[in-house]
């Protein structure tokens, strides 16, 4: 005791918010996987993704912590009030992504992350965040 977390790998499966089928976000792999209207409060992220893609997806409270994205696509995704630190986003893109308040006023804080070859198109509130992409 405790038990030890089975890190496991998720090739090609799609997860929705309107089916329930929302995924457990912490050390797993997941690879090619789809992510469409899944709408959290409070998730902590600690995970793997290669060649994902958010899309439509409502993060309220997110917690992205030593998380790994690479070749990973967000789109129309908002993140309310979230803390994004000590993760590593490779060749990333952001599109029409909104980052900002929750409702206490808190806005979506980026700590110690590394960006590299990431683009993002009409987004709001991640510009500072990218200031030293790579």
């Amino acid at each position: 005791w405790p038990p030890t977390l089975k890190r496991m790998q998720f090739d090609s499966e799609t997860y929705t918010g309107t089916d329930g089928n929302v995924p457990d976000w912490s050390e797993h792999f997941y690879r090619y996987c789809t992510f469409h209207s899944i709408s959290t409060e409070g998730a902590m992220v600690h995970a793997f993704f290669f060649g994902c893609e958010f899309s439509e997806c409502n993060w309220y409270w997110g917690h992205f912590s030593v998380a790994v994205f690479v070749n990973v696509k967000f789109k129309a995704c908002k993140f309310q009030g979230g803390f994004i630190g000590n993760c590593k986003f490779v060749e990333c893109e952001f599109e029409d992504c909104i980052f900002t308040m929750d409702n206490l006023g808190a806005e979506c804080t980026f700590n110690e992350n590394r960006w590299f070859g990431c683009r993002q198109r009409n987004c709001t509130g991640i510009d500072d965040a990218f200031k030293n992409a790579l």
